[in-house]
């Protein structure tokens, strides 16, 4: 992922050229999933290598959080809207930690070791 705080005007052309400016922190708003007003990313709700194209603003750590406990199959079937994700009991518990946080300090998870791991689901 690239992370990028603050660019040349000529850098976000050249990203918005190449197709790849969802992969750019947008700067300051609000995530989707846990409320806080942080630097957000473009999550897609159905991974795109399962063909998703819709979009929703979700900050790293709430990304992170995601793609470490389910896999993409999952995230396609199971936890593909908003809805689904917050009713969860282990995102339940997630929130309730993450909303102790600080908004501005981001965090990255490792995959978690009971997720299965593959990818072709």
């Amino acid at each position: 992922m690239l992370i990028i705080y603050s660019m040349p005007h000529f850098v976000v052309d050249f990203f918005c050229v190449c197709g790849i400016l969802d992969k750019i922190m947008i700067g300051d708003s609000i995530c989707k999933l846990c409320g806080l007003e942080t630097y957000v990313n473009l999550h897609h709700l159905i991974p795109r290598s399962k063909g998703g194209t819709e979009t929703i603003p979700c900050c790293p750590t709430c990304e992170s959080y995601l793609h470490r406990t389910w896999n993409n199959g999952e995230l396609r079937n199971i936890y593909n809207t908003v809805k689904s994700i917050l009713q969860t009991e282990k995102f339940k518990s997630f929130l309730k930690w993450r909303l102790k946080q600080p908004s501005t300090v981001l965090f990255k998870s490792q995959p978690g070791k009971f997720r299965d791991r593959n990818k072709y689901h």
